[in-house]
């Protein structure tokens, strides 16, 4: 196992760094939540963010949100707090983290990383409709790659970073132009 935990704790979130040696976590309870890093090989665990408020009836089990930096020594997450999304990053070899504002959007709902870890693909809610946006870590400027009535989750790169896949409730696979912007 890779966590044993109390009866009233709930993992979410697992995220397996390109290597496979290491295991990012969420582990919630009662409405608090704890992040942690597992090295796969040694089972050493450590906790690189806690968060939350003991209101078990309204915990929100979405965030924080991680996603792994191809060269598995950065652990970027989105946190929500007092309504405000923050794009936190985590550098594994200097246990610190840095954080920036995240005001883009109302909610994230999946993240990955380029290929070369220069850009974040995310599936985000805004104005309560869900679009593939892609965010560029250093200028930190936000490119729609649909922005459209139809409700798009999940997005991964293919091919390296030529082409993305996501999920859809769009009636064909092409992306229209001329499909309405409501």
């Amino acid at each position: 196992a890779l966590f044993r935990g109390r009866s009233d704790e709930r993992i979410t979130h697992i995220e397996l760094d390109k290597k496979g040696k290491q295991a990012a976590f969420v582990v919630n309870r009662q409405g608090r939540y704890s992040l942690r890093i597992c090295d796969l090989e040694t089972r050493d665990t450590r906790v690189v963010h806690r968060g939350g408020f003991r209101i078990p009836q309204n915990a929100d089990r979405s965030f924080p949100l991680p996603a792994w930096h191809p060269n598995g020594r950065v652990l970027a997450f989105l946190t929500e707090e007092k309504g405000y999304l923050w794009l936190n990053f985590y550098d594994l070899e200097k246990k610190k983290t840095e954080r920036r504002e995240f005001f883009a959007f109302d909610k994230v709902l999946s993240m990955t990383y380029s290929p070369d870890g220069k850009k974040l693909l995310m599936s985000t809610v805004k104005d309560g409709r869900s679009d593939i946006s892609l965010y560029t870590i250093l200028s930190t400027s936000v490119e729609a790659i649909t922005d459209d009535i139809y409700d798009d989750l999940d997005p991964v790169f293919v091919q390296g970073s030529k082409r993305i896949l996501f999920r859809s409730n769009r009636s064909s696979n092409e992306l229209d132009a001329a499909d309405e912007k409501t």
